[in-house]
């Protein structure tokens, strides 16, 4: 469920009970990688503890190899899912 617009209490409600987290970011924005770093896991950990975390890479069409300064690298996903104890990464593309 999609809860970035709510208010927090509201984003907690509708999180009760979840036994996964699924945490998206561009793979061609920081501020997004970022954000799930410094926000939203911070925020999932806080409402259910326990649960279980997937890191999602979006956008991977529009990735570039190697990957330039702008975009996410592997490396980072992987230290940051290691950090964060996510159980899965995954990068994927609405297009391919």
């Amino acid at each position: 469920m999609d809860t970035g617009g709510a208010k927090d209490a509201t984003r907690a409600s509708k999180c009760s009970g979840a036994d996964c987290f699924v945490l998206c970011f561009s793979l061609v924005s920081r501020e997004s990688f970022e954000n799930v770093r410094n926000l939203w896991a911070p925020e999932a950990k806080r409402i259910i503890p326990d649960a279980k975390m997937v890191l999602v890479g979006l956008k991977k069409d529009q990735v570039t190899e190697p990957r330039d300064a702008s975009q996410v690298r592997v490396e980072e996903i992987g230290r940051v899912a290691e950090e964060l104890g996510c159980k899965a990464i995954v990068e994927c593309s609405a297009r391919t």
